[in-house]
């Protein structure tokens, strides 16, 4: 069931930060980071934060069906890499330093899990 659900999700959670683009409410020096609603506020990062956990775990899920070639683990790595980096700039498009960490966390111990051969992630 997760499989279906896990890119859907992101696209949701994806769109919801979206959207945060058009509001009028600016916090704090300028940045564009909360919903501000009668009665709640919503930060649309947080929910970034675990849709990335539920894609990347989808990622290697999916990706572990293939040979566990070096070109399947570098595939892997830079399917990984490249949905990370686009959360990334949006972020940073609040500006949000913290929460842009927060996701290099994540993308790091995620990559450390999956089972990628250390050959590709340290050339040394």
């Amino acid at each position: 069931m997760y499989c279906i659900s896990s890119p859907f999700l992101f696209l949701i959670t994806q769109n919801t930060f979206f959207l945060l683009f058009f509001t009028i409410d600016y916090s704090g020096n300028g940045a564009k980071s909360w919903f501000r609603l009668p009665g709640i506020s919503f930060q649309p990062s947080e929910l970034i934060k675990i849709s990335l956990i539920i894609l990347l775990s989808y990622i290697i899920k999916k990706s572990s069906n293939v040979n566990a070639s070096i070109k399947g683990n570098l595939s892997l790595l830079m399917k990984m890499t490249i949905t990370t980096m686009i959360l990334i700039i949006l972020i940073m498009q609040q500006p949000d330093l913290g929460t842009s960490l927060v996701l290099i966390s994540i993308f790091c111990g995620l990559v450390f899990i999956s089972g990628i051969a250390w050959k590709i992630i340290s050339p040394v």
